[in-house]
């Protein structure tokens, strides 16, 4: 992987994002409103983050779920290499059905073909990102999702990655093998993980701990890691942005890529009162 190692205008940004040696690539998020005010202030970063579903709405031309704009093609144009980090929702268990009753699966080929451009080479893919979390309806079928994660690998062109994109929650997470295409491993090129409240718990549910249970799984089955979402839960934090820092270092045989969503959560109407609140670096003193 690269190293992103510019020296943003920032002492806190140089100091809490990108150390002087750095074995990651930095990724910013997650709408293209926000990525694009945040390429205002800082330079492009190797990768950008988009969000869809299967009717791909977002992939060419921009739209909107309530979280703020997506838009695939347009956050590839504001990354530095072209490539572009997408969290592809697969529909539940419905939407895993539906895949798997289809051949190739035909219906991803928009999808496939927007991959397929030689300037998206190193994108990733997080197919039905977060699989254990409850509220994307995938958690009663372990099997079925399993099948699809490995349909959708399978079918995507050389270059781009195919993420397995755990919500890490758990400090005990035996249900990750449920969940694992032990089958058919190559499927899966890195693990992902979210970090929100992590940072605030050093043990039990949503802790460091919890991270440290997904990072012990990824070595078992030789795999790295990606930090496929990651904010602060409240706000901007710096002892927030220093942890998440310092756990990627010391763990830096295995994570290679940190995405950040950088934005004002309270601006959209999906997360308007969930308490994320405002985490963009450079409205909270990241670049004065």
């Amino acid at each position: 992987m690269l190293c992103y190692s510019i020296i943003f205008p920032s002492l806190l940004v140089l100091l809490f994002i990108t150390p002087p040696v750095n074995s990651f690539d930095l990724c910013v998020g997650q709408d293209y409103g926000s990525m694009q005010r945040y390429l205002e202030h800082f330079p492009a970063p190797p990768l950008t983050m988009s969000y869809m579903n299967l009717t791909f709405h977002g992939l060419t031309s921009p739209t909107s779920y309530g979280s703020g704009v997506q838009w695939a093609e347009g956050a590839s144009a504001l990354s530095s290499s072209g490539a572009v980090a997408i969290g592809l929702d697969l529909g539940g268990v419905a939407g895993l059905s539906s895949l798997l009753s289809q051949p190739s699966p035909p219906s991803l080929s928009p999808l496939l073909n927007f991959l397929r451009s030689p300037s998206r080479n190193g994108s990733l893919l997080r197919i039905g990102y977060e699989f254990d979390n409850p509220q994307f309806g995938y958690t009663s079928s372990p099997g079925l999702y399993r099948s699809a994660f490995s349909s959708v690998s399978s079918s995507l062109p050389s270059g781009v990655g195919a993420v397995w994109h755990t919500w890490a929650r758990s400090a005990s997470p035996d249900h990750l093998a449920d969940f694992y295409p032990w089958d058919d491993e190559g499927a899966v090129d890195k693990v992902g993980v979210s970090i929100f409240r992590h940072p605030y718990r050093e043990a039990g549910e949503e802790s460091m701990e919890s991270l440290d249970a997904v990072l012990a799984f990824a070595r078992g089955v030789g795999k790295r890691v990606v930090v496929a979402e990651s904010t602060p839960f409240g706000g901007y934090d710096e002892r927030w942005i220093r942890t998440v820092r310092d756990w990627i270092r010391r763990n830096d045989d295995v994570v290679d890529v940190w995405c950040y969503i950088d934005c004002d959560w309270d601006g959209f109407a999906q997360w308007r009162g969930v308490g994320f609140g405002d985490t963009r670096i450079w409205e909270n003193g990241g670049a004065e």
